[in-house]
């Protein structure tokens, strides 16, 4: 007999899972397609940015420097953005305007090379801006967000939403 918190553990477990699959099965195309983007990029030996503020960037950190990672994966870190410096400043930064061209001149992007955006909410001033400013440059935007999510969510000054913005939105259905 499980105890309760077994039954918690195996709920949780059962909840992610349902999730996983329903990423799989409503975006199976959209998957595809972005994969064949990284796969060109790899290809064409063109680089593969991943950006993400406040917990979002530990998502870079998955796909930088690691064994069997993602080859010409190019984390975008900027310390003040990220939770381990202040999780207050990054929270406030990510509210900032101005902020994302800066940050992609540091990278001196090319036309054709692909950028990840992870955002939650997919609606803070520095996502949305960082993925309007790398559409100018000819990158192609991948967003991952939460599309439910970001239909609640406060506007920033931009009023855009990051999932609508990007070349592709993949919904983490957070």
């Amino acid at each position: 007999m499980q105890t309760q918190h077994a039954n918690a553990i195996t709920g949780f477990y059962q909840a992610i899972q349902a999730i996983q699959e329903q990423i799989l099965s409503s975006q199976m195309e959209l998957l595809e397609t972005v994969a064949g983007h990284m796969a060109d990029a790899i290809r064409q030996k063109k680089r593969i940015f991943i950006f993400g503020t406040g917990h979002s960037h530990m998502l870079m950190e998955e796909a930088y420097y690691r064994a069997g990672g993602i080859p010409g994966a190019v984390p975008v870190f900027v310390s003040s953005l990220m939770l381990h410096g202040s999780a207050g400043l990054s929270s406030r930064m990510e509210r900032v305007a101005g902020l994302a061209a800066p940050i992609l001149d540091q990278y001196t992007p090319e036309a054709g090379e692909l950028i990840f955006i992870y955002s939650n909410s997919g609606v803070n001033q520095l996502p949305v801006e960082l993925a309007l400013d790398a559409k100018s440059r000819g990158m192609i935007v991948v967003a991952v967000c939460s599309k439910e999510y970001a239909q609640v969510a406060p506007l920033s000054a931009l009023k855009q939403r990051l999932c609508d913005v990007a070349d592709y939105a993949i919904d983490n259905y957070g």
